[in-house]
């Protein structure tokens, strides 16, 4: 009989066409005690209770099969590993800014556990930057601390290079505000200059794949390569690739790439309390807002079913956008007191960038924002200190672009899936 779990209704069918089967021959027996039968009809009513106990035989075997169907029906779906040993599978969040990295295992009950890992910090998220100092890699914030002795080695937006060659606009556009050197390969790829070395945009993807890796393995304390990794649903063929280099670099396994909509439309689904609900459908909508990206999903949740009905998204927007935009507006009030040539100074380029992350991050909740900070003497014009108060309101007016191609794709899978955005549930 197929183990396949039936719905309750299904079941109750079922039972009650061998019930009516079971009773018919009960009647027949109680017959044959209430009348006097020929030898030929005595015989004949003894095969029929003689098939009775061969009916009664099976509609037990029935009814613990209808039982256990009930209760896979009624028990939330077990998620199995997709390997046969107990190794864990990691999950790792390959972040233009910022990386996370956990872990999936199967427990002794069949069922799966998942934690995010901390690093040396206590955070669970670590920045996606490497740092090549004396021929030594460093990762995170402690690339970031390192890099204060050699801030033209600090590599950051290694995934926003991704695919990308070197000659693209948004390549030659977002150049202007890299502080490590970069130059074109025989194929017209990208190459990252560090230390009289030259690295790929995949190469500097794997060695941060490499350190969560190991983030991972320390918690642990077991050795696994396997990992699922997540992208951009919006991640073009050659993106996909290069990300697959990245992890093969790493020497991970590569179990499956995850759109991160989706990742994301996972998390919450399955921390909803209706997520057991069979019969409640609700409707959400997942924005999801990297460091260099931006995807927007609508999903429609019932039970542990997910259906992505529509998806929209910009590649080419993400928080290092409104940074970069902060860096713009002050610009021109830093070239008033610095002398024209601050932007070739490396190292007080990055601290200024470094500021207007600050100030973005600030001025989500606050008022204002006040700049402050010491001018180099070699960059001095008139005077040592440069100080600047810039307003929430002033911040909006100069990012409106930014924020109005961020509510684009919002409104794009809204008109594509035709539903009344007063019915999402989240």
């Amino acid at each position: 009989m197929s183990t396949k779990s039936k719905r309750p209704e299904e079941i109750m069918q079922i039972l009650n066409s061998r019930t009516k089967d079971a009773k018919y021959f009960l009647n027949l027996d109680a017959l044959a005690s209430s009348q006097n039968w020929s030898a030929n009809g005595f015989h004949k009513q003894i095969d029929n209770l003689s098939y009775l106990c061969d009916l009664i035989q099976e509609e037990n075997k029935i009814i613990k099969f209808l039982l256990d169907s009930v209760e896979s029906y009624n028990q939330p779906p077990v998620v199995k590993s997709p390997i046969t040993n107990s190794k864990p599978i990691l999950g790792i969040d390959l972040g233009t800014s910022r990386s996370t990295v956990g872990y999936y295992k199967i427990n002794a009950r069949g069922r799966s556990e998942l934690e995010i890992v901390a690093n040396q910090k206590g955070s669970r998220s670590n920045p996606s930057v490497i740092c090549i100092y004396k021929n030594r890699i460093y990762f995170g914030d402690e690339a970031i601390k390192i890099s204060s002795k050699c801030p033209e080695n600090l590599i950051y937006d290694s995934k926003r290079m991704l695919g990308h060659k070197y000659n693209d606009n948004f390549i030659q556009y977002m150049k202007k505000y890299w502080t490590f050197k970069t130059t074109e390969s025989q194929n017209g790829g990208i190459l990252i200059e560090v230390e009289k070395r030259y690295y790929q945009p995949y190469e500097i993807s794997s060695m941060i794949l490499i350190e969560l890796m190991k983030l991972a393995n320390d918690h642990l304390k077991e050795k696994t390569n396997q990992a699922i990794i997540t992208v951009p649903a919006y991640f073009t063929k050659e993106q996909r690739e290069e990300t697959k280099k990245a992890a093969n670099a790493a020497g991970i396994k590569l179990l499956d790439l995850v759109e991160e909509p989706k990742a994301a439309t996972f998390c919450y689904g399955f921390k909803t309390e209706d997520v057991q609900n069979a019969q409640k459908s609700r409707d959400i909508v997942v924005y999801d807002f990297g460091g260099g990206t931006l995807d927007v999903s609508y999903v429609e949740i019932k039970g542990n079913s997910f259906n992505v009905l529509c998806m929209d998204g910009d590649p080419f927007i993400g928080g290092q956008d409104f940074t970069n935009c902060i860096f713009e507006y002050i610009s021109p009030e830093v070239d008033k007191v610095c002398k024209s040539n601050w932007r070739d100074d490396i190292r007080f380029v990055s601290y200024v960038k470094n500021q207007c992350d600050e100030a973005k991050i600030y001025l989500s909740d606050q008022d204002d924002y006040d700049f402050e900070f010491d001018i180099p003497p070699k960059l001095q014009k008139n005077d040592s200190v440069f100080e600047l108060n810039i307003t929430r309101k002033q911040f909006e007016n100069a990012a409106r672009n930014l924020f109005d191609r961020c509510m684009n794709p919002v409104s794009n899978v809204l008109k594509k899936v035709n539903r009344d955005p007063r019915k999402i549930d989240g």
